[in-house]
């Protein structure tokens, strides 16, 4: 299943990653059970980006309600009935999750004027490059411009500061975090139990590294690339329901960012 879907959510604790990878985990677990598969579900994984909200988040808007359009699944993104546009440009109520108005205001403060000129403003798109978004993507996770780039930087880079924001400790970690860091890092930490170290390393390896999954399962001696993501999303979900878990993939995650700041 391709789960290339696109939302743009603003959360007041940076906790947006673990709820989607519990939705993931679960529903991959569900959705397996009741058709008796086996394997991963989805077609890669979750994936985010920071984005500059005054300058650039209603230009990503209008990208993402154009997606349909370009796949040629609609002409009019209004037909498409898995997005949200019908809500920022007709009188249908959204849902209480949903807040258009994030989006809207920048058009207009009258709500009826903002929808028609939101309206506009998508459609005028169709059939142009939008470069604009892949031209300001930093390092491939920070939308925005050179001065919110730099100021990511001194806020959460080059300060010792982690907010828990996947997106900042990928941007930490860069290129640096091979393979064989990442086992070495899991060796030091868990020593006396060689299944759970396999387990954690695979984790990581999904997690930090652009690996596919058939690399990983190569990786280990001809593994069945299915086992690997099972390994991967259990792990996820355990991680959620184990403190001592959870803990301990946070020390090595730490381990890791500091030889990263140390190289």
């Amino acid at each position: 299943m391709n789960n290339h879907y696109h939302l743009i959510m603003e959360t007041p604790r940076a906790n947006l990653s673990k709820a989607m990878h519990h939705i993931n985990a679960s529903y991959a677990i569900y959705f397996n059970t009741k058709t008796k598969r086996v394997g991963p579900l989805y077609q890669g994984r979750y994936k985010s980006i920071l984005v500059q909200k005054d300058e650039y988040i209603h230009q990503l808007s209008s990208y993402i309600h154009l997606n349909p359009v370009r796949a040629e699944i609609v002409k009019d993104p209004v037909d498409y009935r898995w997005s949200s546009y019908r809500y920022f440009v007709s009188q249908i109520i959204p849902p209480k999750w949903l807040r258009v108005d994030l989006i809207l205001t920048m058009f207009d403060t009258n709500p009826k004027k903002a929808k028609v000129l939101y309206r506009d403003f998508v459609l005028s798109g169709i059939d142009k490059d939008k470069n604009i978004i892949l031209n300001n993507t930093k390092e491939g996770c920070i939308l925005g411009s050179d001065t919110f780039l730099e100021s990511i930087k001194r806020k959460f880079v080059n300060q010792r500061e982690d907010p828990e924001i996947p997106v900042i400790r990928k941007f930490k970690m860069g290129d640096i975090i091979t393979s064989d860091h990442i086992i070495d890092m899991v060796k030091e930490k868990v020593r006396s139990n060689v299944r759970l170290q396999k387990k954690i390393c695979i984790y990581f390896l999904r997690k930090y590294t652009d690996i596919t999954l058939r690399g990983i399962a190569d990786f280990y001696g001809g593994m069945n690339y299915k086992t690997i993501s099972t390994i991967y999303r259990r792990l996820s979900k355990q991680r959620m329901e184990s403190r001592t878990l959870d803990e301990l993939l946070k020390q090595i995650e730490a381990l890791l960012e500091m030889t990263n700041g140390e190289t």
